[in-house]
């Protein structure tokens, strides 16, 4: 028997609130007690057993639940940050994404003698999830160079991902190198482009927007409408978000904060949602 979809969200909300208070207590990050929630009401448990069942909503759900956290991932970096930290946040990025490749693709390799799986679970190795990062530092209210670094590196990593498995499709595909680099372009550059146009539009109808209850619609009308165009024009998702909060942040610089208010008002629910 199916269930209602409004009834899962309605019980993944419930535990996962539930279980956040007992994670309060003892200290330990919500965002465990969110993953625990997911869990029990997958369909291999709890979903599974009474009939729960999300998938039509669980894909749209998850990708506005990225955009939202690569959103305000963007805003929260400046321009006098990466000047300042610039050189930090390259290295660390390179170092953590070839460090993924080399060591997930040779544990890969010595236990399955098979190359390609292992240079394929090594390039998604290299790709960092930034939900649980961006959901840690906000609960801790963490600042910092060693805060804006590690936002840096989330930030940077979907590019240099793009990058890698655009590599790893010639090498395993034979694809031609010069189309592999053109396609890989036109969603890097082709998600940036678009957050900007976005992000500078944002900016300016937020000046113009003086009631502060027109700011979530706008700024989620912006993530949603961001989303729908980077999936027509097979241009990065994530990337187009940040691109979007970075814009946003440089053109209504420091008067930035209501821009983001409203994310930040959602940021719970949206961290329960997507795990």
């Amino acid at each position: 028997m199916q269930h209602s979809p409004l009834l899962m969200l309605g019980l993944l909300l419930v535990t996962a609130l539930l279980m956040s208070l007992l994670a309060s207590r003892f200290n330990i990050p919500r965002i465990a007690a969110y993953a625990v929630a997911g869990l029990l009401w997958s369909e291999d448990l709890l979903g599974g057993a009474l009939g729960l069942d999300m998938t039509e909503w669980s894909q749209a759900l998850t990708q506005i639940s990225l955009a939202i956290i690569a959103y305000t991932i963007g805003g929260s970096i400046t321009i006098e940050q990466l000047r300042r930290l610039g050189k930090t946040i390259t290295f660390c990025t390179v170092g953590e994404s070839f460090g993924a490749v080399l060591l997930v693709g040779l544990a890969v390799y010595l236990y399955q003698q098979d190359w390609v799986m292992a240079l394929v679970l090594g390039v998604l190795a290299a790709t960092t999830a930034p939900a649980a990062t961006v959901a840690v530092i906000h609960q801790y209210r963490s600042k910092g160079p060693l805060t804006t670094s590690l936002l840096g590196v989330v930030a940077l990593d979907d590019i240099l991902g793009l990058v890698l498995f655009s590599l790893m499709m010639v090498v395993i595909t034979g694809l031609n190198l010069g189309d592999a680099i053109v396609t890989s372009g036109v969603e890097i550059f082709g998600g940036i482009g678009l957050g900007i146009v976005i992000g500078f539009l944002l900016a300016f109808f937020g000046k113009k927007i003086r009631n502060q209850s027109f700011l979530l619609p706008m700024v989620l009308s912006a993530l949603l409408l961001s989303q729908g165009l980077a999936e027509w024009w097979n241009v990065a998702p994530l990337l187009t978000a940040i691109t979007i909060g970075f814009s946003a942040r440089f053109v209504y610089k420091s008067a930035g904060e209501r821009l983001f208010a409203p994310a930040e008002y959602l940021e719970e629910l949206v961290f329960i949602i997507f795990f």
